[in-house]
């Protein structure tokens, strides 16, 4: 590992650097734990149940996502799919539903489109088809979308 992987946080543990989600600001680990800071020190640790601070991710690609940090795997000599597996992508589209919040709802429907029907998939687009804050473009995309596996 590189020294320009991590630097030195305010407690002196090692952060290190996995992706950055927009601006200056990263996600990256301290001691296995996933934390969001910005290029120099993490500030808050990632609730891997419900990653809210992840969200910025679906402004990109899932294929795209799990490229780069398959790429800092290499980088960073972890083993294959190592990082893939702390990063809870398949968390992000049930936490946009959940936030009400229409333009992440309809990020997470673009990543929910390149996946094939399952249980979690279908029951997540219900929720939107039937939900009273989401636009009328957004519950036909849901609609959509289900069908379209059925």
């Amino acid at each position: 590992m590189g020294s320009m992987s991590h630097t030195e946080s305010a407690n002196s543990r090692a952060w290190l650097r996995i992706l950055e989600l927009g601006g200056d600001v990263w996600l990256g680990l301290v001691d296995e734990e996933l934390y969001v800071g910005d290029f120099e020190a993490p500030k808050r640790q990632v609730d891997v149940r419900h990653p809210i601070a992840l969200l910025p991710l679906l402004e990109k690609p899932r294929d795209f996502i799990v490229a780069e940090i398959r790429d800092r795997e290499i980088e960073l000599g972890f083993a294959q799919g190592a990082l893939t597996e702390l990063v809870p992508l398949d968390a992000l589209p049930g936490v946009a539903v959940s936030s009400e919040m229409d333009y992440w709802v309809w990020l997470a429907m673009e990543w929910l489109s390149k996946t094939s029907g399952n249980g979690t998939r279908d029951e997540l687009l219900r929720i939107v088809e039937r939900s009273s804050w989401a636009t009328q473009k957004t519950r036909h995309r849901a609609v959509s979308l289900r069908k379209i596996q059925e």
